[in-house]
């Protein structure tokens, strides 16, 4: 096995296991770019270096592939540690955490573009690292601006640890990628939660009138398109608690869709006499 770099040099030879993997993200983590200008045999090559007929990107996704489980395996061998003592053997033990042992290579990774080592980070760095609250947060928010930008085929994915970070990135940038992120082609349950948290950030306590206004909206949406997901009726079983519990009050109005496909609303059926039977599986 050789490893060349950007300029076909040979930089390691019969390195294998963790040291190939180490190989590789050196001389990736040299690259400032993907599509960095290389020279071989004194010829100018417009596009990242090729191995074995898969371009340099291709290669990172591998390695971060390969480092990914790694991580898995060392991540669960030591939380089964963990598990198995107490005290202060196991607070020493949570202070060292197996991610530290893996940053340098996802960020060497991340720096080439790999959309895999920026999500491991975004979902890692505050335990993998020792930055300080400010650094943490302006190095989380940046990853997540540019995995949404580019997910790499990660959409679902980046969208669901975007879900979870609720901390490290600001109201009105969570609230702008959320919007972004929305308008790629997701599953209907994902982008049902999608438009409910953005909803949920947009309704809080130190919301504006016009901030309201647009959650309200946003709730209106979720309840006429994804009154199917669990999502959506759930918002509807909030927004309408106790709504059927009175007789003689007005029945609140909820749009559905029937057996055969086809959307309709309790109100279309306004002059007529209705029976509502409202069941489920528990």
């Amino acid at each position: 096995i050789y490893v060349l770099d950007a300029e076909g040099r040979i930089r390691f030879k019969d390195a294998r296991g963790e040291a190939l993997t180490k190989a590789v993200a050196t001389l990736l983590a040299e690259l400032d770019t993907p599509t960095e200008q290389a020279h071989t045999a004194g010829k100018p090559v417009g596009a990242a270096p090729t191995i074995g007929g898969a371009s340099g990107r291709g290669i990172a996704a591998e390695v971060t592939a390969d480092l990914v489980a790694k991580h898995a395996a060392a991540d669960a061998a030591w939380n089964e540690a963990w598990r198995q003592l107490k005290g202060k053997e196991r607070t020493a033990l949570r202070k060292q955490d197996p991610a530290r042992d893996f940053l340098a290579e996802f960020e060497a990774l991340a720096k080439i573009g790999d959309p895999t080592a920026k999500l491991w980070l975004v979902e890692h760095l505050k335990v993998a690292s020792d930055l300080r609250s400010k650094e943490l947060k302006a190095r989380v928010s940046g990853l997540f601006t540019e995995l949404v930008a580019d997910p790499g085929g990660l959409t679902a994915e980046v969208a669901r640890a975007l879900l979870k970070e609720t901390r490290l990135v600001e109201r009105e940038q969570r609230l702008d990628l959320l919007a972004q992120l929305s308008k790629r082609s997701i599953e209907r349950n994902l982008a049902a939660e999608l438009l409910a948290e953005r909803a949920e950030a947009l309704g809080g306590r130190r919301a504006t009138p016009d901030e309201l206004a647009r959650a309200e909206a946003l709730w209106d949406r979720l309840l006429a398109d994804y009154l199917d997901t669990p999502e959506g009726v759930s918002a509807w079983g909030r927004r309408n608690a106790g709504a059927f519990e009175g007789v003689g009050s007005m029945a609140v109005d909820f749009p559905a869709i029937d057996t055969e496909g086809k959307a309709f609303r309790l109100s279309d059926y306004r002059g007529e006499v209705v029976l509502l039977d409202f069941w489920g599986f528990w």
